[in-house]
């Protein structure tokens, strides 16, 4: 091949080299490994607009429904005990059963049993008075209702219910009828009954 032929030769190849490199790629074809990068996620945070979290709600709810949830029903006269003290811590359980499960009723037991009464609180409502990482206080407002042959009835009720945190998270730890005045008034039976038999040996 003389020195022409190598020049036009030469010539075509740096050609097709252009033409090659300038030439749109199809990348579609291509599986390089796409890039990605794993974000921490915030730890969730406790809304200070609304102290009252969901645990303390439920322990509330399911306090005051079972102190107030008893019924003809029931095996005995202090079975509403059981449902109440799940939601107390130890100190105060055994002080509901020593104060409140003692006896056999009494006369409001029979009372209860033959006019087949029912007993439940509801429209709880719950305000916070104050609170600290190991104890809070709130007042509990709701309905007291009962249904009987005699007759149904509510009556408005306003209470202090005191909770602590433990390792089992937050349990009630005291629970007192709200007054107008600087103090509260003692404890008394659900039914606030005055037939001191009633829960009482």
């Amino acid at each position: 091949m003389n020195k022409r032929g190598w020049i036009i030769a030469l010539s075509a190849v740096v050609a097709l080299l252009l033409v090659w490199l300038v030439a749109p790629k199809d990348h579609s074809q291509q599986s390089e490994p796409s890039m990605t990068w794993e974000v921490e996620s915030p730890a969730p945070q406790a809304d200070p607009t609304n102290p009252i979290t969901p645990q303390i709600t439920m322990t509330i709810h399911g306090f005051v429904e079972g102190y107030y949830s008893w019924s003809y029903q029931d095996s005995s006269a202090d079975a509403w005990i059981g449902r109440a003290a799940k939601w107390c811590s130890s100190h105060y359980a055994k002080k509901i059963l020593k104060t409140y499960g003692q006896g056999d009723g009494g006369s409001a037991w029979t009372e209860i049993q033959e006019t087949r009464q029912v007993s439940s609180a509801q429209n709880l409502e719950i305000s916070q008075l104050s609170l600290t990482d190991d104890k809070a206080e709130f007042l509990v407002s709701f309905d007291h209702v009962t249904q009987s042959a005699k007759g149904d009835g509510y009556r408005a009720a306003n209470k202090v219910i005191e909770l602590v945190n433990t390792r089992e998270g937050w349990l009630v730890n005291s629970w007192v009828d709200f007054s107008d005045g600087p103090k509260f008034v003692d404890e008394v039976a659900p039914t606030d009954s005055p037939d001191d038999r009633y829960f009482i040996g």
